[in-house]
């Protein structure tokens, strides 16, 4: 027993030392914190990675912290040499384990580092199907709404991916799944880019009412998001594929296509709009889409406006994929409304251009010189004849100067009698003058008499008010009711007080409502009749 005693103290000491030692977390907890903010702060999640002490890491904690680091070098765009390598590291552990969420999401960041440098799309597909293969063994794992966001994440860039190897079919199966599951979670973002993906899809397999109504849901979440620059992006996006589906459905009636002209059309009008003088870069498209429009509906001036201003705002940048069809444009509507000349001059920068089938471009060129040299020649043709119009138009002129003195007096005469008559209606805008000059300042006695009495804060101020309105414009209150019988009362009450100038909270006051719905009912007013229905009773 007190051998026991004397070894206690030993003990003691060590308990104490041991319970002194820093307490570090799990560092898998910690990787699985930056995790969930890597996405929205990528910053933030790489500065915490790098105060990890990697050394101390074991291997499962160093895959994960290797994909973890990758994804934020992606999200940040550095698709470089430091992220192919961590990739690579993670892959290295994960392809070995069954960690098969973690080597889902390692697949589908190398596809996306494959697909940003430039690597075929046989090696993402191949990433892809990978990934989509991890995905599916995900089973009975405490994160099963990350598995299908994940999931889903895989279906749109799986479907993305076998769209640009031209498996459409697959492509719209896997874009379908991702677009109605962003949907249901209003995932805005994803859902508009996988709309377009999926409409690319119906492109490919010439489902062309299919395709078109996905860009427009593609445009119906932008306007719901509100952001404006993306509005008028889809707005651009879907006159842009209206045009292209006119020229590809060339076995639709006349009256189908030229609806997707139309609504061509007006979805650039409204993208051009929406910008207001802003996001400049995409304004070139526009201007062609609208042209283009133009064009094909035969609004020749249109074409030649919007085409100029396409070469207006052209740089040397995008000359060779905006200024070939401008010129061409610009070359066939002059020719169609017979200006030969500026025909000649802009099918010659035509065939200078880079972009084109030069055949074509040649045979075209071809026709409006012919055109040109037949203008040419009519030319000729007619400053010969030029002499012998003059001596005609000389015996014409004779003819008319001794008309002209025939009638001179008869003129001198009637010019007379119309300075009477213009004195007459002279006199008839002064009386009118006069007269909206007494009616304005009636009006304004009126609205001092109002406001007094208002601000007099009698109990029966309301009905005075009334009164001195119906002492200067008597029975307008008959009038207003026979004239829009589909105004209430209160909404009667409400266009007189507006005409006295009472603002919205004066007259919630004197009518005893609240401020909103006074502002109901004028929306109402509107909407049953305008915003001047008292002017026909005064």
């Amino acid at each position: 027993m007190k051998r026991f005693f004397a070894i206690l103290p030993f003990f003691a000491l060590l308990l104490l030392a041991t319970s002194c030692e820093k307490h570090i977390p799990p560092q898998e907890d910690l990787l699985y914190e930056i995790e969930l903010l890597y996405q929205p702060h990528p910053d933030s999640a790489m500065r915490i990675l790098d105060t990890l002490n990697v050394s101390l890491l074991s291997e499962k904690e160093r895959a994960h912290y290797c994909l973890l680091r990758a994804r934020t070098n992606q999200i940040s765009l550095k698709f470089n040499a430091e992220t192919d390598s961590l990739l690579n590291e993670a892959e290295n552990y994960y392809a070995n384990s069954n960690e098969y969420y973690f080597a889902a999401l390692t697949y589908l960041c190398q596809a996306r580092q494959a697909s940003n440098t430039g690597n075929g799309h046989d090696v993402i597909l191949n990433y892809m199907l990978k990934a989509s293969q991890s995905i599916e063994q995900c089973q009975n794992i405490d994160r099963q709404n990350d598995v299908e966001r994940l999931r889903h994440e895989i279906h749109e860039h799986l479907g993305t991916t076998y769209g640009m190897c031209g498996y459409f079919k697959e492509a719209s199966e896997h874009l379908s799944l991702a677009y109605a599951f962003y949907a249901e979670n209003q995932e805005y973002k994803q859902q508009m880019g996988t709309a377009v993906n999926l409409g690319l899809a119906y492109l490919g397999l010439k489902e062309y009412d299919s395709s078109l109504m996905c860009l427009k849901n593609a445009l119906n979440t932008a306007e719901i998001v509100g952001d404006s620059s993306q509005i008028a992006y889809y707005h651009h996006i879907v006159g842009y594929y209206c045009l292209y589906l006119y020229d590809f459905t060339t076995d639709k009636d006349e009256k189908y296509r030229l609806n997707l002209l139309r609504q061509s059309l007006n979805e650039n009008k409204a993208a051009l709009n929406i910008r207001n003088g802003k996001q400049k870069e995409d304004l070139p498209t526009i201007y062609e889409g609208i042209a283009s429009a133009y064009y094909w509906l035969n609004i020749y001036d249109s074409t030649i406006y919007y085409a100029h201003k396409l070469i207006g705002i052209s740089s040397s940048d995008d000359a060779n994929n905006k200024l070939d069809r401008a010129y061409k444009h610009l070359y066939r509507s002059y020719l169609a409304i017979g200006d030969y000349e500026n025909a000649a001059k802009y099918a010659d920068l035509y065939i200078k251009s880079d972009r084109g089938n030069n055949a074509d471009k040649q045979k075209a060129i071809a026709h409006v010189k012919e055109e040109y040299d037949k203008q040419l020649e009519l030319q000729r043709i007619e400053n010969e004849q030029h002499l012998k119009r003059m001596r005609l138009y000389l015996l014409i002129a004779i003819l008319v100067i001794v008309l002209m003195a025939v009638f001179w007096m008869v003129f001198h005469y009637r010019k007379n009698k119309e300075v009477e008559v213009l004195k007459l209606h002279d006199a008839q805008r002064q009386l009118q003058t006069v007269f909206k000059q007494v009616k304005q300042n009636s009006q304004e006695v009126l609205e001092k008499r109002v406001m007094g009495i208002y601000l007099s804060m009698d109990e029966n101020r309301l009905e005075r008010i009334f009164e001195d309105f119906e002492s200067v414009y008597p029975h307008a209150f008959e009038k207003l009711e026979t004239n829009h019988p589909e105004l209430t009362e209160q909404e009667r009450n409400v266009v007189v007080l507006s005409f006295l100038r009472f603002r919205a909270k004066e007259m919630a006051e004197l009518l005893g409502l609240t401020e909103s719905t006074v502002q109901k009912y004028r929306s109402n007013i509107r909407k049953k009749v305008g915003n001047d229905p008292i002017s026909e009773v005064i």
